[in-house]
């Protein structure tokens, strides 16, 4: 949402997907799916520009149901911000009840506007002045109690991986899953974004307890060969669209 002139095609987009692929695609809510949030960046003007206030509404009510997390093979913890403070047990996140839009404060804020800090132990303050930052150690207590191995996420221009302890792979360059209880991974596409990057887009790939980053056009999976998506494990792709295929 918000990032470019073609918000309305690319949710199009993303809904026509889930309606035709329910099974392996999933769309999770990013900052930006909130009615405070694109009314002032955009998003809400192109509706009104193109078709009007009504179908505006419409699409907020969708995203008031969106999920914020997906867990990936009971192993890999996606959303779009990052940790919380508040989060002590995964189901907290399955009790959140939908449709619900975002609060400024708590778990579900925090899951859409968090930000990982190399700087930073524990907690500290976020620039955005909204939610938190949280540091390495933060990120390693957290998967070390509840047995995962990475934090997926998105939320963040990357022109590299941020320099987590063990390094994370770059967005160029695949590499194996990094070492368990350690990791923090962003995956951001900048294909057009806001008008001025121009990339490929970004996708992160899991295959047999595998991790792979790196530059892909989206219609290389989802469009030109689709019969190749639905042989993935798990695919996250972009801000608010996430693909998995669970077997």
């Amino acid at each position: 949402m918000d990032r470019g002139k073609q918000s309305l095609e690319t949710i199009c987009l993303l809904l026509s997907y889930k309606i035709k692929y329910p099974e392996n695609f999933f769309l999770l809510r990013g900052n930006h799916e909130c009615a405070s949030i694109n009314r002032i960046y955009g998003f809400y003007d192109e509706c009104k520009r193109r078709f009007n206030i009504r179908l505006w509404k419409t699409f907020t009510d969708c995203f008031n149901c969106l999920p914020v997390a997906a867990l990936i093979d009971e192993k890999i913890l996606c959303m779009h911000g990052g940790l919380s403070p508040d989060l002590k047990n995964l189901d907290q996140i399955k009790k959140i009840a939908r449709p619900t839009d975002v609060p400024d404060v708590g778990l579900l804020c925090d899951l859409l506007w968090a930000d990982p800090d190399k700087e930073v132990a524990g907690w500290g303050e976020n620039d955005r002045g909204v939610s938190f930052t949280f540091g390495p150690d933060t990120v390693s207590d957290f998967l070390q109690k509840h047995d995962l191995d990475l934090i997926c996420r998105a939320h963040q221009v990357c022109f590299r991986m941020p320099p987590y302890p063990p390094p994370l792979p770059s967005l160029q360059t695949p590499h194996p899953l990094p070492s368990p209880h350690h990791s923090s991974s962003s995956i951001f596409h900048l294909r057009a974004y806001l008008g001025t990057f121009r990339s490929k887009n970004v996708v992160a790939v899991t295959l047999q307890n595998k991790w792979k980053q790196g530059a892909l056009h989206s219609e290389q999976v989802l469009t030109k060969n689709p019969r190749r998506n639905l042989q993935l494990k798990d695919l996250c792709f972009r801000d608010v669209l996430l693909t998995m295929k669970s077997h």
